[in-house]
């Protein structure tokens, strides 16, 4: 092994010193590529700032990879951290963006999903096995990477463990190590010195202060229970990290013209197939776009039309944007919202001038990388007066300041051909006026239990599909007795106020109720938003009511309608069928008997 070392000039980090090992990783055409690729894909094309590459941003990473697993290993020597562990820890935080492809995320997100959407691939999965090709290509030997640590420094890059290393391997490296996990690809909180680095390095290029400092964080420290875990004074430093930058339309237009530009080249230059092999993924960078432009092939003059269209600043356009209730988050996703279903709301003459291939619609949700979960929440802490014991803080002992609601969704509508902008604009909101009826609440009710006898209680538990400020279980008690089944449609328009949805909002079901005369109601809480929250949640019903035994019920909420949708279609034994869902069984005369002898097992749904 070179026991050599080299500074190099950081424009973030300042001198940074790369050991021997490293550069026999740097110094080789896989690793070089990274000159090639921009760190922020597209946003070079709105910001000039943005023009830092993969490579820096990989040498960063190796940087700080170092730095902090030297520092665990000074500041607690009963860690045992050796050498190696210093080494492919320093390797993984180097290689671990080897697999990116052109323009970044946008290839692996946009791009292949398009072109090869039966292929299980991500920029993870390519860097292994760049990795893998880099150290046999160019003939690295054992001392500089051995076959062990080529599978530990992959694990380390995956963020988990290789269940195919012997297990001599994970008894030397990684009994009683797992937190070495925590440094490159932190999985258990998401804070790790690869986001250290871009936060850093990313907010420099583009002109955006940080108050966040890493190294501050790095040399206060410390790992508790297998963990590293930070001084709790630096928590709101911690909170601040996580926070994620918005997204600009002219960005998102620009990266929506790059991946229709790649798409419709690849069936003439085939280059989507170099995932398949790391000889040819070698070659692929952002220059695939000078490759396209000076191309004379008449297959491509649809791609050189979108990408003459980036330079002349022609852009696709942002038609309008609508920030989605945290209360809809569940019923809105990537996959609803499309453009056929914004264009339900256009008129017919709208919809003879509107081609659906040119409107785009984009889900576009920013978190802190666990959904509407707080990473803070899975952070472990010290103090400087229990150094030893790892806690856990929440965000009102840190700071009132630190935002609630870690999860942020906008639905947004671009349009190719300015000329259908503001029409598309009208539709879209039509669309979002509409948007509690397009995308209705569904609550889910649940026998808990029930003893099959006249008279006794029936418990129901319901949950509803939303978070933020619908987020709780919620019950109902139930007086049940059994009775024939005179009508469908008292059961559902009781059900509805039960569940406390307005008067006017409708249910459309799919199952068979029955109930009696008489219905008397005792409601708690003093308004229907009292159902609701956690406390005011019980709501007591002395009235009569079959329900089927453990049966699962979903009720939706459809807004700006006070109809009941069913059926009258008579069973012929004194019930009616609701409209929706039967399975042909329909019920006896003695209900009692047949209830009994239903399958605890067996369940309905109402939606």
């Amino acid at each position: 092994m070179t026991n050599f070392s080299k500074f190099v000039t950081d424009p973030v980090h300042d001198q940074m010193r790369v050991d021997g090992v490293c550069w026999a990783f740097i110094d080789t055409t896989q690793f070089q590529r990274l000159r090639d690729l921009k760190q922020l894909g597209s946003a070079y094309f709105v910001f000039p700032g943005a023009a830092h590459n993969r490579f820096e941003h990989s040498l960063g990473v190796a940087h700080l990879a170092g730095e902090l697993v030297r520092h665990l290993r000074d500041e607690q020597p009963d860690l045992e951290i050796d050498a190696i562990d210093v080494k492919c820890v320093t390797l993984a935080g180097l290689t671990h963006d080897l697999g990116h492809g052109p323009f970044s995320h946008i290839f692996d997100s946009h791009v292949i999903p398009r072109l090869r959407p039966d292929k299980f691939w991500s920029h993870e999965i390519a860097s292994e096995a760049m990795l893998e090709h880099l150290v046999t290509e160019n003939g690295l030997t054992d001392e500089q990477c051995s076959d062990e640590e080529l599978k530990f420094i992959k694990s380390l890059i995956r963020g988990s463990e290789d269940i195919s290393s012997s297990q001599s391997h994970k008894q030397s490296r990684r009994s009683g190590k797992m937190f070495l996990f925590d440094i490159v690809n932190n999985k258990r909180n998401s804070v790790d010195v690869d986001k250290f680095d871009y936060i850093a390095r990313d907010s420099m290029y583009l002109g955006v202060e940080t108050k966040f400092n890493h190294m501050r964080s790095i040399k206060f420290s410390r790992v508790i229970d297998d963990q590293i875990c930070w001084n709790s004074n630096h928590a709101f430093d911690i909170c601040r990290f996580t926070l994620t930058s918005s997204v600009t339309g002219v960005g998102k237009a620009i990266e929506l013209m790059l991946t229709d530009a790649l798409c419709l080249a690849d069936p003439f230059l085939q280059f989507s197939t170099a995932i398949d092999s790391p000889e040819e993924y070698t070659y692929l960078t952002d220059a695939i776009l000078k490759e396209i432009e000076r191309s004379r092939a008449p297959e491509l003059k649809a791609s050189q039309k979108i990408l003459k269209r980036i330079r002349d600043r022609d852009l696709y356009r942002l038609a309008d944007a609508y920030l989605l209730p945290v209360v809809m988050f569940d019923r809105v996703t990537k996959k609803n919202f499309t453009v056929a279903k914004v264009l339900e709301f256009a008129d017919a003459s709208e919809r003879k001038r509107l081609n659906e291939d040119f409107i785009h619609a984009e889900y576009l949700a920013l978190d802190w990388c666990f959904g509407t979960e707080n990473p803070i929440d899975r952070c472990g802490f010290f103090t400087k007066y229990e150094p030893n014991c790892k806690i856990n803080l929440n965000r009102s002992s840190i700071s009132h300041l630190i935002p609630t609601n870690p999860r942020e969704v906008s639905l947004r509508i671009f349009v190719k051909d300015e000329s259908i902008r503001t029409l598309v604009q009208k539709i879209f909101r039509r669309f979002i006026a509409e948007l509690g009826r397009v995308y209705p609440t569904t609550v889910t009710a649940t026998v808990l239990s029930q003893d099959i006898v006249n008279g006794n209680n029936l418990n129901l538990d319901f949950n509803t599909s939303n978070n933020g400020n619908y987020n709780s279980n919620k019950s109902l008690r139930v007086d049940q007795q059994f009775h024939p089944l005179p009508s469908a449609t008292h059961i559902l328009s009781d059900m509805a106020k039960n569940t406390g949805f307005d008067d006017d909002d409708s249910f459309a079901a799919e199952e068979q109720f029955s109930t009696p005369v008489k219905r008397n109601r005792d409601y708690t809480g003093e308004n229907n938003s009292d159902f609701w929250n956690p406390g005011n949640n019980v709501v007591k019903e002395d009235r009569p009511l079959v329900i089927h035994n453990n049966l699962s019920i979903s009720i939706s909420e459809h807004n700006h309608s006070d109809s009941v949708k069913h059926s009258n279609n008579d069973d012929g034994n004194g019930s009616k069928w609701i409209e929706g869902i039967s399975d042909g069984n329909n019920l006896p005369q003695n209900y009692n008997e047949a209830f009994r002898k239903q399958s605890p097992q067996k369940k309905r749904t109402i939606h």
